[in-house]
C-alpha cells in the first residue's frame, strides 16, 4: 500500500503538470503555444529518461535511497521551475520529469516482489492505480481550477510531492 501511495502521488503530480501547464501558461504568460508545447514535451521525454535512470541508480545506491532522493529533489526542481523563466525553467522542468518518474520502475518491481505468486495482479495494481488515481486527481484539480483559479491549482500541484517524502522513510529496501 505504501508503494502504491508513492506511485499515486508521483503520477498525480506528473499528470497534473502535463494538464495544467498549458492552461496556466496560455492564460498567465506571453509564451507562444510552441514554447508551452515544448514544456510538456520536455517533462514527458525526461520522464522516460527518469524511468531508465531510476533502476540503474537503485542498483548502486539502494532502492529506498533513490525513491527518497527523487522525491526530495523534485521539490527543489519544482521550486526552480516555478521561479524561473527561459532556458533555466526548461532545465528545471527536465529535472522535474526525471525525478517524478525515477521511483516508478522501482516501486513496480517492489510491488511484484511483495506479491510473488501474483505478479500479474501486482503489475495491474501499479499501472491501474497510477492512471486511475491520477485521472481522478486531475479531475478534482480541474474542479479546483474552476472554483479557485489556475494559480491556486498550480500551487497545489507544486506542493503535492511533499506528501511522498515522509512515506519514503517507511519503504523497505527489499520487499522479498
Amino acid at each position: 500500500l505504501l508503494l502504491l501511495a508513492l506511485i499515486a502521488v508521483h503520477t498525480t503530480v506528473l499528470t497534473g503538470l502535463k494538464t495544467f501547464i498549458p492552461l496556466y501558461y496560455e492564460k498567465f504568460s506571453e509564451l507562444t503555444p510552441n514554447r508551452i508545447a515544448l514544456m510538456v514535451t520536455v517533462i514527458s521525454l525526461t520522464g522516460a529518461l527518469g524511468t531508465l535512470i531510476g533502476g540503474v541508480l537503485a542498483e548502486r545506491i539502494g532502492r529506498r535511497n533513490v525513491i527518497l532522493l527523487a522525491s526530495t529533489l523534485v521539490m527543489a526542481a519544482l521550486f526552480l521551475f516555478w521561479q524561473s523563466e527561459g532556458l533555466v525553467q526548461l532545465v528545471a522542468l527536465a529535472f522535474v520529469g526525471t525525478f517524478l518518474s525515477m521511483p516508478w520502475p522501482i516501486c513496480v518491481v517492489m510491488v511484484q516482489e511483495a506479491m510473488p505468486n501474483n505478479v500479474g495482479l501486482a503489475s495491474g495494481l501499479t499501472l491501474g492505480l497510477a492512471y486511475g488515481v491520477s485521472g481522478l486527481a486531475v479531475a478534482a484539480l480541474g474542479r479546483m481550477a474552476d472554483g479557485f483559479g489556475l494559480p491556486a491549482t498550480m500551487q497545489l500541484v507544486m506542493w503535492v510531492p511533499l506528501v511522498a517524502i515522509p512515506l519514503c522513510f517507511f519503504v523497505p529496501e527489499r520487499t522479498e
